[in-house]
């Protein structure tokens, strides 16, 4: 998994590193965070060209 942070985009208000931010906020976070806040539907990336570990989605198999 990369070390590189990721930009997120959230879809509803969310508390994170305990900071208050409402839906539309962009968040740099871990690309484990980033994982896991669109596993939940909190937030999406920002740059759907890569996912959370880095990987280019472009590379995916279909």
């Amino acid at each position: 998994m990369s070390n590189q942070n990721v930009v997120v985009r959230l879809k509803k208000p969310h508390t994170h590193a305990g900071v208050k931010y409402e839906a539309g906020a962009e968040i740099t976070v871990s690309p484990m965070d980033a994982e896991w806040l669109t596993a939940v539907a909190v937030g999406e990336l920002v740059n759907p060209e890569k996912e959370p570990d880095g990987k280019s989605n472009k590379d995916a198999k279909k």
